[in-house]
C-alpha cells in the first residue's frame, strides 16, 4: 500500500470526528521538499481555522506511526474551487458536469482537440472515461472551413463522445463556472 492510501487511513477517522471529510492525500516532491498535502472538505467550504484544528489533531499521530521515512512538509488545506478529479468517488460525482482534462498526447480520434480540452464527463470504469466534448473545444481553423458549407457547420455543432484511456490521462479537474457569481 502506498503512503498517500496508509496516511488517508490513519487520519480520517479524527479528520471525520473532527466534522471534516478527507478529499484527497498527496504525497509529492516539491523543489527539494517532500510534501504531505492533506485535502479537507466541509459543506460550505473550508477556512484557514479548520485547517489549523486539522493539523494541530493530525501532526502528532503522523510523527508517532511514521509512516514518511523522509523529512516532510505537512500542509492541510481545502481541494479548492476547481480541486483535482484523482479517485472514483471524484469522478462519480462529476458525472454530467464539466471538467478540464489534460493528457499525455493528443486524442487519436481528433487531433483538432489538442491536449487540454474542457468536457462533460458522462461515464467511466476501472480503465476508461467516456467524455463528450462540444464542438468550441474544436480547432478554430476547422469552424472556418465548415461555415463554407451548411451542412458541415451543423454537424460541427453536435458533441463528440469519446472514450479515452485513464492512464493517458495526466490531469483531470473540476471546471467553476465563474459567471455564476456575478
Amino acid at each position: 500500500m502506498d503512503i498517500e492510501k496508509k496516511v488517508e487511513e490513519l487520519v480520517t477517522p479524527i479528520i471525520l470526528n473532527l466534522g471534516f471529510e478527507v478529499y484527497d492525500v498527496i504525497y509529492e516532491k516539491q523543489g527539494q521538499d517532500n510534501v504531505l498535502t492533506i485535502f479537507i472538505d466541509k459543506e460550505g467550504g473550508i477556512n484557514i481555522e479548520d485547517c489549523e484544528l486539522v493539523n494541530d489533531n493530525i501532526t502528532d499521530l503522523l510523527d508517532e506511526k511514521d509512516l514518511i521515512k523522509d523529512q516532510y512538509m505537512l500542509s492541510v488545506s481545502s481541494p479548492g474551487i476547481e480541486r483535482l478529479i484523482r479517485k472514483d468517488k471524484h469522478l462519480e460525482a462529476n458525472i454530467n458536469k464539466k471538467i478540464k482534462v489534460n493528457l499525455y498526447k493528443k486524442i487519436e480520434l481528433n487531433k483538432d482537440i489538442g491536449k487540454e480540452f474542457e468536457c462533460t464527463l458522462i461515464s467511466y470504469d476501472d480503465e476508461f472515461l467516456t467524455i463528450k466534448i462540444d464542438n468550441d473545444q474544436v480547432n478554430n481553423n476547422k469552424k472556418k472551413k465548415a461555415k463554407k458549407d451548411k451542412d458541415e457547420n451543423e454537424e460541427l455543432e453536435a458533441s463528440i463522445i469519446v472514450m479515452i484511456k485513464k492512464s493517458d490521462v495526466s490531469k483531470m479537474q473540476t471546471v467553476f463556472d465563474w459567471n455564476s457569481i456575478k
